[in-house]
């Protein structure tokens, strides 16, 4: 099976505290793609995306960076900012409203991959009828 993980995801694993379901999920899921029990597909955007939460967050430009590493260091299929995938993701906000650049991006990468599911907390996913979002909770 092959997902595609929202940055949402990595930050969860990151930053989430131990007792909450989503950083279980998060973290259970990135353990099954290092093991090569599921394939897993991320957009190159997520490492900025996860780098900039944690700075905001935390504070600690060091541990944002050295997260940043980690994410490279996993076995994920990067997808690259194609303009196949930018026309896709426009598309995708001309039929969803509600859509923001950043997640019609992820959700376009996730159709260009074919992945067959799209994991986010992000409930702006659930409303893509091309994308089998999944969400952490």
């Amino acid at each position: 099976m092959s997902v595609y993980l929202d940055a949402n995801v990595f930050v969860f694993a990151c930053l989430g505290s131990d007792d909450d379901p989503r950083t279980v999920k998060a973290k259970d899921l990135l353990l099954r793609v290092a093991d090569g029990k599921e394939t897993g597909f991320t957009s190159l955007l997520t490492i900025d995306e996860v780098v900039w939460v944690i700075v905001r967050q935390k504070k600690d430009r060091k541990l944002a960076v050295e997260q940043g590493f980690r994410i490279l260091q996993l076995p994920i299929k990067f997808v690259p900012l194609i303009t196949a995938i930018s026309l896709k993701s426009l598309r995708l906000m001309q039929k969803y409203s509600n859509l923001s650049p950043r997640d019609a991006l992820h959700a376009a990468s996730c159709l260009e991959v074919k992945a067959d599911s799209l994991v986010s907390d992000d409930a702006d996913f659930d409303s893509i009828a091309e994308v089998d979002g999944v969400r952490l909770a």
